[in-house]
């Protein structure tokens, strides 16, 4: 009896172990993934450019995601650092990579404050070529990058809304595309450019050329577009505020990752992703994007 009293003992103890060691696991688990960011949008997009060493600077506007997505050709084409900023940036403080050789503005007339782009000539004046990017509207400013990039085929994307053109960017990278923005249900007519990709679906962009990628929401969306890559890695971002997310490309260009979504349900396709990834990146922070969030997909059983 006695001798039974002590097996279940160390049955029990054995057991209370491997119910710790699982806890432990779960904890590692649930830690797997590194967050980039800063105290704001300007200081996020810096944090995420750091690791990337590139020469070329592309400064967008933070409060504007159309040129912001327009920035992300010159982003592309010349592997660059990708910095917002906002009246309150203070430019010399924030971005000060003494290597810089040539800086990009991109910004529309219609939605940009003169001052911004005087602050950054006078923050590289005798250091660094600056070249303005600007048109009178987004659209402008969208075909002008094009141009300025080289860029003759492109994928398309809503202008009126940033997830789907966000998601697309690791695509676009990998095959060397450009990103041209389009009215979404607007038909669009261009001999200079060859749509290789639609991106968003037909209440996106009512017009398909080339192949359409897209899911039942943005955040399937963004799953179809990164099971398209050869990229393994991932970079979480908010599907619902551009602030802190478009710094995700800084991420892409020096990690090779795709760019998901986060949502606040489970989704078994876009777990699948994680568990193939050594790698986990969340750009923003957690007012922006919650661990809770990113826990559930990575961790999903």
């Amino acid at each position: 009896m006695k001798v039974f009293k002590k097996r279940k003992k160390i049955i029990s103890l054995v057991f209370a172990g491997l119910i710790t060691a699982g806890a432990f696991a779960q904890a590692e688990a649930a830690t797997k993934f590194e967050r980039v960011s800063g105290v704001d949008r300007t200081l996020t997009s810096v944090q995420a450019s750091k690791e990337n060493k590139s020469d070329t600077l592309v400064v967008a506007p933070g409060y504007n995601f159309a040129d912001i997505l327009s920035a992300m050709n010159l982003v592309n084409k010349y592997n660059a650092k990708l910095v917002l900023y906002t009246k309150s940036s203070e430019f010399g403080k924030a971005e000060t990579d003494k290597n810089i050789k040539k800086v990009y503005v991109v910004y529309s007339d219609d939605s940009y404050d003169n001052y911004i782009p005087f602050k950054i000539d006078q923050a590289y004046i005798g250091k660094a070529d600056v070249k303005r990017i600007v048109g009178r509207n987004k659209y402008e400013t969208n075909k002008m990058t094009l141009v300025e990039a080289g860029y003759k085929n492109v994928g398309v994307a809503n202008g009126e809304d940033y997830p789907d053109a966000l998601s697309a960017y690791p695509l676009l990278r990998e095959k060397n595309l450009g990103l041209m923005l389009i009215r979404g249900n607007v038909p669009y007519f261009t001999e200079e450019f060859k749509v290789v990709y639609t991106f968003g679906g037909p209440n996106s962009v009512s017009q398909e050329d080339g192949e359409r990628i897209y899911g039942k929401d943005r955040y399937e969306t963004s799953v179809k577009i990164a099971e398209k890559t050869s990229y393994k890695d991932i970079s979480f971002v908010d599907g619902r505020n551009f602030a802190d997310a478009m710094s995700a490309v800084n991420i892409v260009n020096s990690k090779k990752t795709d760019i998901l979504l986060t949502p606040k349900n489970k989704m078994a396709s876009m777990s699948k992703l994680a568990t193939e990834a050594k790698n986990i990146f969340v750009v923003g922070g957690v007012n922006s994007v919650q661990d809770i969030y990113v826990n559930q997909i990575i961790n999903m059983k």
